[in-house]
């Protein structure tokens, strides 16, 4: 069969189009996609370990790898350990690296660092850190496995309708940039070394561990929103993967210990009692399993205090937080090896909320009053001991010369209603102090713009 010149053109474009897409696509895969990424940094420290030399590993997302230093814990315990967390890390994946490991390593611990929000419904596993996940785990590997890998993710039934999916083989797609500018990123791409920035996600200790200098600022970051959470929002899903974890700890006689790292007061406070009721429902899945469960949010001040200094922002630690954290976490360890258990160093729910004696940060609410004006609600994360008192105050922000004039003094009353502007912008702002004190404890301000209402 013959093909006519007609076809053999189109044939040739269609080849020529296919190969200009390859090519533009490894071209902008080299120029915006980062040197690495939290996982390939991980991955890029844990091949270099010799099998079988790691006694434990630390599991899940950013809180585990930049909360937990394994060489503090080593330290005390004598044992070799290895911080496995990655970005956004589900329990799915937390599933596939422990099988890797205990292939490779046979530890005989394993504490598992669980985000309770990937316990919830439709949070249980997210596209773009997993994506980075899989290219993470098949560099250096053949080529059969890289592709058996890529399959698996984008024949996932969780991804099959995603977009994602595809965007696998065209990481530039969703990538979120080079760390400063395309040519930083073209720079250590073709030296092998990556940009020297403390606080860069994808630099990583040889323990795995993530090191940050940077302090939150909890009056001008973005305020943590309250929110909803009930025992029914948690994921069967995500419960069978945790169970699943702890059978596969239970089969290689490794000894399980699951933990929630050290978050600030708001991010606690910001659930209410579903908090506790949350904790309650793991504690007893885990229970049922032999499976120790410890809140370090809920632990005694005699025995870890965590300053504002110690986060970098509402859920992570800063090194200084981390070391503190993790000398602790090693006591609690020690205490289970030697079959004890650690639960005399935590609050009871009770407790926990009548300890908290500062005023963490605030969040704001504005609602329009038409005709009247914009009515301002905070809403403090605070201890339920704590007397809040609050003064508001506005800045015109059209003249660059304006300060913060106070239009209510300090007073018990959460709300406050700014009077209408016809036109301007304005930044109101709201100071909060405990009773009796002088000094403002926390801020938070809102821009409002009338010309839009």
């Amino acid at each position: 069969m013959r093909i006519s010149k007609k076809s053999q053109k189109r044939i040739l474009w269609v080849i020529a189009l296919l190969a200009g897409i390859i090519v533009l696509n490894a071209v902008a895969t080299f120029l915006i996609t980062p040197y690495s990424s939290a996982s390939g940094a991980m991955f890029e420290q844990y091949r270099k370990m010799e099998k079988g030399s790691l006694d434990m590993v630390y599991l899940v997302d950013s809180r585990c790898y930049e909360g937990i230093d394994p060489s503090v814990i080593d330290e005390k315990t004598g044992l070799h350990s290895f911080n496995m967390g990655t970005n956004a890390q589900s329990l799915y994946h937390s599933k596939e690296l422990l099988e890797m490991v205990m292939e490779e390593h046979e530890p005989k611990a394993v504490v598992l660092a669980l985000d309770p929000y990937f316990l919830g419904e439709g949070h249980e596993r997210h596209s773009r850190p997993e994506a980075a996940f899989v290219r993470a785990r098949n560099t250096g590997q053949p080529i059969s496995v890289k592709m058996k890998n890529a399959a698996g993710f984008m024949f996932d039934p969780e991804y099959g309708k995603d977009t994602e999916s595809v965007n696998y083989f065209f990481p530039w797609v969703s990538s979120r940039g080079a760390k400063g500018s395309w040519q930083k990123n073209v720079k250590a791409k073709i030296s092998g070394e990556q940009p020297a920035n403390a606080n860069w996600n994808n630099n990583r200790e040889p323990d795995g561990f993530k090191p940050f200098t940077q302090i939150n600022d909890y009056d001008f970051n973005a305020s943590v929103k309250p929110e909803e959470w009930t025992i029914d929002m948690l994921s069967e899903d995500a419960l069978n993967e945790l169970g699943e974890i702890c059978e596969i700890c239970r089969q290689h006689d490794a000894k399980l210990m699951v933990i929630g790292v050290p978050n600030t007061y708001s991010w606690v406070l910001r659930t209410g009692p579903a908090y506790m009721e949350r904790n309650a429902a793991i504690k007893q899945f885990l229970a049922k399993r032999d499976v120790s469960y410890y809140d370090f949010n809920l632990i005694r001040p005699d025995y870890l205090l965590m300053t504002k200094d110690d986060f970098k922002d509402r859920e992570h630690c800063t090194v200084t937080g981390a070391d503190k954290f993790s000398s602790v976490l090693a006591d609690v360890w020690i205490k289970e090896e030697n079959g004890q258990s650690g639960a005399d160093m935590f609050f009871s729910d009770e407790e926990y909320y009548s300890s908290v004696r500062r005023i963490d940060s605030l969040y704001l609410e504005q609602h329009i009053i038409p005709g009247e004006g914009v009515e301002i609600t905070a809403t403090p994360w605070t201890g339920s001991a704590v007397e809040v008192e609050y003064a508001f105050a506005e800045k015109d922000l059209s003249d660059p010369d304006a300060k913060y004039q106070v239009v209510r003094p300090y007073g018990p009353d959460a709300t406050f209603v700014y009077p209408e502007t016809k036109t301007g912008t304005k930044q109101y702002r709201v100071y909060a102090k405990q009773k009796g004190e002088k000094d403002c404890e926390c801020l938070r301000s809102i821009r409002v713009e009338y010309e839009r209402f």
